[in-house]
């Protein structure tokens, strides 16, 4: 494996990184924003907190499989 290959493949694992901490933080901050949920009407605003950090582990997933598919060429 070429020095540019290598380097690619740590930057695509770093990205996947960096995403697991933004899904991670999002469920987090979803989850602390129910504990303090005064009215029905906060429900929105969390569902579509949760909603933008699955959608953060969909890339993330989709990143994974592109990341492990080019170490295998």
């Amino acid at each position: 494996m070429s020095i540019r290959e290598r380097a690619l493949k740590e930057e695509l694992w770093c990205a996947v990184k960096h995403l697991l901490c933004a899904e991670e933080h999002l469920i987090e901050s979803a989850q602390k924003m129910i504990r303090e949920a005064k009215e029905i009407s906060e429900a929105k605003e969390i569902i579509e907190t949760l909603i933008i950090a699955d959608s953060v582990r969909s890339l993330r997933q989709k990143l994974v499989d592109i990341t492990l598919n080019t170490e295998k060429h």
